[in-house]
């Protein structure tokens, strides 16, 4: 079953309303512009709209940092992060 998050676009300083459809998972399904934000009134801009497309080529794109043992940041699987 899918749940609905309100956030904000993160592509410039308007801070439009976004509402996020997320599955079980926690993976976002679907995004579109949330209606009852004063910024936006339901639109999305050119970049405001292609953020779930952008967001999901990205997965797995960066490594992840975590600290070390002695404490230094490196490269690791995440665990224990």
């Amino acid at each position: 079953m899918n749940q609905t998050i309100q956030t904000t676009c993160p592509y410039c300083g308007v801070g439009c309303g976004i509402s996020a459809q997320v599955d079980a998972a926690n993976r976002c399904v679907t995004i579109n512009g949330d209606d009852s934000h004063p910024a936006n009134f339901g639109r999305l801009c050119s970049k405001g709209s292609k953020f779930l497309p952008y967001q999901l080529s990205m997965v797995g794109y960066w490594p992840t940092m975590a600290l070390t043992g002695n404490g230094e940041l490196g490269f690791g699987s995440g665990e224990g992060a």
